[in-house]
């Protein structure tokens, strides 16, 4: 189940990025003790493992890390939040899917999580739905402000970190009734909230903000994970506007934006592509790029080179999606293009390197607007 493969991915990433601030983070993916070259009648087993040097986590408290809500106070002044429901969510829906999320972890050295599933193979890729794709850097029109909802701090930082640098205000909640006393002082245009949350919930949320009239005519989009198979029709019988599922694509979330605050966006001057996925997207209009580049330096070859337009622009929607490899990946083609590219390719890499992506963001951005 690719969704809730995903969900639990970004779980264990998330709590491994939170509690590890020395070292870093593994991501393993791989055939379990498999020859390649032998023919096996039993499908593949898939390896999936996260390790960190994080703080760790003492032996007897190993098993209380799954459980919802749990606090895990630790050594050195150390504490553990418990992921919310997270680590409790990732346990059950791998056991869901056939297998057994397992965990070791040395107190100051780091932890590993790990889980091996049979997963069947895929002869022919589907074809996906090929959508016009292009970067949308703006919107139009007077400022916006939006309402972020949700218990965990991770989700929060993603939504808050796209919407401001799409020129959003932002306001953050971490629970319900956080939440309905912000919409009572801030007054949001837009409230995205999660459903899943202590002390109220997003259904009660939407509840009390449609009793109140001042505020009743307020957008909401309900966002939780995806397995929640209730969600959507009790979201839309409480008032909900629209649902979305965790981990959710930039794209829907910016069509609802567009439906309910009746936006116009501002778009990178790039030709759009058809492509039949976000890589395929990137690569392709990579490659538009690198080209209509080079034949532009060719006619400015005695001009000192600036950074261009179109590749400030892909870089900065590669920061909105955290693509560090995507970045270093354009830092080569920015030298391939241009030898007067270097320095700027070379301070991109640097800051790429020590992932200060948004460092990256703030010094593409002014070339955007060539």
């Amino acid at each position: 189940d690719e969704k809730r493969m995903r969900q639990v991915l970004i779980n264990l990433l998330a709590n491994a990025i939170k509690f590890t601030e020395q070292g870093g983070v593994t991501f393993k993916v791989g055939l379990q003790n498999q020859d390649s070259n032998v023919q096996h009648s039993e499908p593949p087993k898939m390896l999936f493992q996260i390790e960190d040097t994080g703080i760790g986590i003492a032996a007897e408290e190993l098993e209380k890390i799954f459980l919802p809500f749990q606090q895990q106070p630790m050594s050195n002044h150390y504490k553990i939040e418990g992921a919310g429901l997270g680590l409790s969510i990732a346990k059950k829906l791998i056991e869901m899917m056939g297998g057994k999320l397992h965990v070791e972890s040395t107190l100051a050295h780091g932890s590993t999580f790990w889980t091996v599933l049979n997963l069947p193979e895929v002869s022919n890729m589907a074809n996906l739905d090929k959508t016009e794709e292009a970067l949308v850097i703006g919107f139009q029109g007077q400022s916006r402000q939006i309402l972020v909802i949700d218990d965990e701090w991770e989700n929060r930082a993603v939504l808050v970190n796209l919407l401001t640098h799409l020129g959003f205000k932002t306001i953050e909640a971490s629970d319900g009734q956080e939440g309905l006393d912000k919409v009572r002082s801030c007054y949001p245009d837009l409230i995205i909230a999660d459903l899943v949350m202590p002390k109220m919930d997003g259904f009660e949320l939407t509840r009390q903000i449609r009793k109140m009239s001042t505020f009743s005519k307020i957008p909401i989009i309900a966002i939780s994970a995806s397995f929640l198979d209730i969600s959507q029709q009790e979201g839309l019988e409480v008032g909900g506007f629209d649902f979305i599922s965790k981990p959710f694509r930039v794209e829907v979330l910016l069509k609802l934006l567009q439906k309910h605050l009746n936006l116009n966006w501002r778009y990178a001057d790039i030709k759009p592509l058809n492509n039949t996925a976000s890589e395929s997207t990137v690569d392709n209009l990579s490659s538009q790029l690198l080209n209509d580049s080079m034949e532009e330096s060719a006619d400015n070859c005695a001009t000192l080179a600036v950074l261009p337009a179109k590749q400030a622009a892909l870089l900065f929607h590669l920061t909105l999606v955290g693509n560090v490899n995507g970045i270093l990946e354009q830092t080569d083609k920015l030298e391939q293009m241009d030898t007067q590219l270097v320095p700027i390719a070379n301070q991109i890499r640097q800051l790429a390197d020590n992932f200060k992506i948004r460092e990256i963001r703030e010094l593409v951005q002014p070339y955007m607007e060539q």
